[in-house]
């Protein structure tokens, strides 16, 4: 079949595709030179995996994989008059550089003279039975929180770009639920139900339990900042062939345009509370470092995100590190990973002892 060329798609520099009824009928000249085998009526395979993983893509949806050895953002837009536009989006290496890696160190060093300070205006604060300035410390230490996670976020986005994450044997049932459980005491303070559902008991395999822990609450921060309070979010783990799948759905619904823009690094303007927006960005990094893809569909009125993991055989013994405390200093993960969405409350004296 020969290539035909669409008029609408020759201004569009990354490669786009033209879908009739969900088939591809035509192709730019980027789409042509990053797919130099493709024909018309047939998608790449790694286009053809990641749109069959959606249950309904001509609703359109926004995902990230492997494609032609190069780490893609893909967007499909909801189906009209019977054509969709496929866009797909490589990504170069990451930037920063040397100066990415001072800010981080930098951060650091002011994050333990405030860590210290806070601790030694603490002790103090508890033993009062004035508590008045409880509300104070408490807002403190949850911007103490959020800064470093913002620090950690930008610091993993430059380990990322350097190496590859040493992986071992771990149960991602087990990882769930243990986190589940975590998380869903504090979300409730910040008035969203968490649920956690899944009928496996275990599911080993291979891979990072820090970095797959990491993915997972900012799977969780997102649902619950869209859900907003009143709203429900819920983590399914389920297995498909050999593929492990954590879907988070919310209540909380988000355009096209939302779903769009949410792999995309800075494309939405920062906003006061709301992070450094990277909570995705890692999402999708973290799981591209597995061989994993990932998908975001409208759902039900809300929103679902759903993570695509090969499993691979773990071998032997598990040895899965059970998430308390992060390793780099006493930080409890679940307490860092939501610092953005849960109420100044959470960080009281009980949950940082």
């Amino acid at each position: 079949m020969e290539h035909r060329e669409d008029a609408r798609l020759d201004a569009i520099p990354f490669p786009a595709f033209i879908l009739r009824d969900g088939r591809p009928e035509s192709g730019n000249r980027a789409a042509r030179e990053m797919f130099p085998g493709w024909q018309p009526g047939g998608l790449p395979a790694a286009l053809e995996q990641l749109l069959g993983e959606a249950e309904d893509p001509s609703a359109g949806l926004a995902g990230c994989c492997m494609a032609e050895g190069k780490d893609c953002q893909v967007t499909l837009s909801p189906r009209t008059e019977g054509e969709q536009l496929l866009c797909v989006v490589p990504r170069g290496p990451g930037a920063g550089g040397p100066a990415l890696e001072q800010l981080g160190s930098q951060l650091r060093e002011c994050l333990g003279e405030l860590h210290l300070s806070a601790q030694r205006l603490g002790q103090p604060l508890e033993q009062l039975q004035d508590r008045r300035w409880d509300g104070a410390y408490f807002t403190l230490q949850r911007g103490l929180y959020r800064l470093l996670r913002m620090t950690r976020h930008l610091e993993l986005l430059q380990q990322l770009d350097q190496e590859l994450p040493e992986q071992g044997a771990l149960d991602l049932a087990d990882l769930c639920a243990e986190l589940t459980g975590q998380a869903e005491v504090l979300s409730r303070q910040a008035g969203v139900e968490l649920y956690y559902e899944s009928r496996l008991l275990t599911l080993p395999t291979l891979g990072s339990a820090p970095l797959l822990e990491m993915l997972l609450l900012n799977l969780l921060s997102n649902g619950i900042k869209a859900a907003g309070r009143g709203g429900t979010v819920t983590l399914r783990l389920s297995r498909e062939g050999r593929n492990a799948v954590l879907a988070v759905e919310d209540s909380g619904g988000a355009g096209q345009a939302d779903l769009t823009a949410l792999f995309q690094e800075g494309a939405s303007p920062l906003r006061p509370g709301a992070g450094l927006g990277l909570g995705l960005t890692l999402v999708r990094r973290i799981a591209l470092a597995h061989e994993g893809t990932v998908l975001a569909v409208g759902h039900g009125g809300g929103t679902r995100v759903t993570v695509f993991l090969p499993l691979r055989d773990a071998g032997g013994a598990l040895s899965l590190r059970t998430p308390t405390r992060d390793a780099e200093g006493g930080f409890p993960p679940v307490l860092v990973e939501l610092s953005d969405v849960l109420p100044s409350s959470c960080y009281d004296y009980s949950n940082l002892d």
